[in-house]
């Protein structure tokens, strides 16, 4: 019924005429309501005043208010109402964009003669006859956590069935230099944040003035001396897991750039944390003089000692202070989602064996006394928390959103580390071979670039120098012999 009240038509909407569409009044909404055959409806729209803003804003739950008795006719009214609101967004780039905008047409598909609809707004709205608009079904046009204006980028760059075309790099220019200033934004992150541990450990409260704070789990769970060390080799597992993840991983240098992006903010908020307040110890096991590193240049040694340590307790690094919060807990929760998001689903044994070990990681934490159940709690929340918003941020393609400019503003290493990701990553993998066998090539041509300009120019100006002389023993002589020779017996 509504693909016979559809084809009644003759004259389309193109580009122009659907961005007219919010300057509607209700008489012209009217008008077009009975064009496309709901006259009786228009009491109903005329009752609750819908004009074209607010056609273009209606959902399914404010036509069930319009139109509360007759069910086909509000269902079969909303897919031609959404219809027309997806042509809208796909002819502009916002709702909100300025009438005096333009924008080119969008190319039109005449086949699917079953949902291929049309509009007639009348004649009385002066609109001519234009080419059709293919209105395919809104489950079709409309993918999962997409925005529609950045619809026409994700199909042009990433097609599910297309194999040859789901690379998610727009372009591989760059990418080297991404990955090489995440990297030193990591560093430069966690050599910040060992020396605030080197600050605070110097402002740690006295343990006989001060002794550890009422802590619901602490109190009631014994100390296990071997736990932290347990912990560590957790930790050290989960490295491992990732490291073997990154090396097969086809698109190792993205998820090793994010990485290196969630882990420097983190630990820059970690860093200011600890240091705007200082909480006593949490076990009287825990030895900590205060005043230990004392200068400046100690403060710098003892920074370098901790980064070069990791800040792990199996390289004899002991800091105190840092309570607030683990970072320990970051590292193991981290490690524990990038193995799961960049795991293929059926690998779910992997999922639950990572998730396993960083549980068993955060009660051991507990165990060893070494952190408050808040600090490790906090890590837990605030680690899962912007790994998610990330992830949500770069899946769902907000650089290429209208809105982009804010975004830019407001996340401005992600602007920079994720605007070449055109897609979603996929989990795909290749033979680990290849990507050595880059690097090598890599480093052979750089060498070459470096060492035989040199090596041309020292013996261009031995020859200018020896022009009247000709000694057997010049390595530059030796080599124009030997082309000569060669060339010789090419012919």
């Amino acid at each position: 019924m509504t693909k016979s009240k559809l084809q009644k038509s003759d004259s389309f909407l193109v580009s122009n005429d659907l961005k007219s569409i919010k300057k509607w009044n209700i008489d012209i909404t009217l008008k077009w309501l009975s064009n496309i055959g709901y006259n009786d409806c228009t009491k109903y729209f005329r009752e609750h005043k819908i004009n074209g803003r607010a056609l273009l804003m209606l959902n399914e739950d404010d036509l069930k208010e319009i139109i509360k008795h007759n069910v086909g006719q509000r269902k079969n009214l909303y897919h031609i109402i959404k219809q027309l609101q997806l042509n809208f967004n796909k002819s502009t780039s916002s709702f909100f964009e300025s009438d005096s905008e333009t924008s080119e047409l969008t190319d039109f598909n005449e086949e699917n003669d079953d949902l291929n609809s049309s509009i007639n707004v009348g004649s009385g709205l002066g609109i001519n006859k234009s080419p059709k608009i293919n209105l395919k079904s809104f489950s079709e046009e409309v993918q999962p956590n997409l925005c529609e204006n950045c619809y026409k980028v994700y199909h042009q760059s990433y097609d599910p069935e297309n194999t040859t075309n789901n690379c998610p790099i727009r372009n591989f220019r760059g990418e080297k230099r991404r990955t090489l200033v995440s990297v030193i934004y990591l560093f430069l992150t966690c050599l910040w944040t060992s020396f605030m541990l080197t600050v605070v450990h110097d402002r740690v409260p006295d343990m006989e003035k001060y002794p550890p704070l009422p802590d619901i789990i602490l109190d009631n769970v014994p100390l296990i001396p071997w736990a932290f060390f347990a912990t560590e080799l957790i930790g050290l597992a989960l490295v491992i897991m990732f490291l073997v993840l990154l090396i097969f991983h086809k698109y190792r240098m993205i998820i090793f750039r994010r990485m290196c992006s969630l882990g420097g903010t983190i630990f820059i908020l970690r860093s200011i944390t600890m240091l705007i307040t200082s909480l006593s110890v949490p076990g009287v096991h825990i030895q900590c003089s205060s005043q230990r590193y004392g200068s400046f240049i100690n403060k710098l040694n003892g920074a370098w000692s901790i980064l070069s340590g990791g800040g792990l307790y199996v390289q004899g690094v002991r800091t105190c202070g840092d309570y607030m919060f683990s970072g320990h807990t970051v590292w193991l929760t981290l490690l524990s989602h990038f193995i799961t998001e960049y795991t293929p689903r059926s690998m779910y044994w992997l999922h639950t064996t990572s998730w396993i070990m960083n549980i068993f990681g955060l009660f051991f934490i507990l165990g060893a006394h070494e952190h408050y159940s808040i600090d490790v709690f906090v890590a837990f929340y605030i680690t899962s928390r912007l790994f998610l918003y990330y992830h949500s941020l770069a899946n769902n393609l907000v650089l290429f959103q209208s809105d982009h400019k804010r975004v830019k503003v407001w996340f401005p290493l992600f602007s920079y580390f994720e605007s070449n990701t055109k897609a979603m990553v996929p989990n795909e993998y290749q033979n680990p071979l290849n990507f050595f066998y880059k690097i090598y090539k890599f480093i052979r041509n750089k060498c070459k670039k470096l060492f035989i300009p040199s090596i041309v120019y020292n013996c261009s100006a031995q020859s200018y120098s020896n022009t009247n002389s000709q000694t057997t023993n010049n390595p530059c002589n030796n080599t124009n012999n030997l082309n000569m020779s060669n060339s010789k017996k090419n012919k």
